[in-house]
């Protein structure tokens, strides 16, 4: 096995041996900087966008595709390429996303091998795993594919074990078992934030009854020490008053005992004789 560096690829798109690639966009020069072709590798690019759970007529849907969408963190798409692989019986391929797009937050589900014979189109379902949009745009890059030679041709290929039918682009069903967001993250982010606002209700209706009670609590003592210290204050009133009138009646007693013993010396005194 070996790996097709430039020439041999740029040979197999451009002449008569073989196609690995359709529709790939001519080129005056197979080898400059932004040629698709690169060292041992081919970039192929966004064809059609879909969203999961589009339906009928909808733009994302299996009948109206996007050629332009922003695809907001933590969303799902579906991405087709817009040119279409055509593997003889002895290439097999490899895609994986181009770290220009990766570095990005752009997470690739199903990357990986291609069969010999795979004739179609290639689709990936993508994640935006970053913070910001990412945009997906047609004619943007999106794959990565490295192509291997074998030995010899495979007894049976793709295409022939798939009754001749070329691979297709994601259909209604595709779109119905994919959430438009990752795990669902949009749905369980609300569920969460609902959650804790309940939990913050309960929470500050316990505080508040809790503080109710303390309230009652402080306000019932307050209300007993006040009556405590009133009825201290009256006592101590009243004993005052007490000890006040027992010496008055005290003062007024030993008045009238010298008033009656003055009497009784007046009535018992001689009579003065001339």
């Amino acid at each position: 096995m070996c790996l097709l560096d430039d020439k041999a690829l740029v040979a197999n798109i451009t002449g008569s041996s073989g196609v690995l690639v359709r529709n790939l966009e001519p080129r005056v020069d197979w080898y400059d900087a932004d040629s698709p072709i690169q060292a041992s590798s081919i970039d192929l690019h966004i064809g059609k966008i879909f969203i999961p759970g589009k339906t009928g007529k909808t733009e994302g849907s299996q009948d109206s595709p996007l050629d332009l969408h922003a695809l907001e963190s933590g969303q799902t798409s579906i991405v087709s390429t817009l040119e279409e692989l055509s593997l003889p019986s002895d290439i097999a391929a490899i895609g994986f996303p181009p770290s220009r797009v990766s570095v990005q937050g752009l997470l690739m589900t199903n990357p990986g091998h291609v069969d010999p014979g795979y004739a179609g189109p290639m689709r990936f379902t993508v994640i935006n795993m970053g913070k910001v949009d990412f945009v997906l745009r047609r004619g943007d890059p999106i794959v990565t594919v490295l192509f291997i030679k074998l030995p010899q041709p495979v007894q049976k290929n793709w295409l022939v074990r798939h009754n001749g039918k070329p691979g297709r682009l994601p259909n209604q069903r595709d779109l119905d078992v994919l959430s438009p967001d990752f795990l669902d993250v949009g749905a369980r982010a609300k569920s969460c934030a609902k959650s804790e606002v309940e939990n913050a209700g309960i929470k500050l209706k316990s505080r508040e009854i809790i503080v109710g009670i303390c309230s009652a609590v402080v306000s019932g003592l307050l209300l007993a020490g006040f009556y405590w210290i009133s009825g201290v204050q009256e006592l101590k009133t009243k004993i005052a008053e007490l000890e006040k009138s027992l010496s008055v009646t005290t003062i007024q007693q030993q008045i009238t005992d010298v008033d009656k013993r003055l009497k009784i010396i007046e009535q018992n005194k001689p009579p003065v004789t001339k």
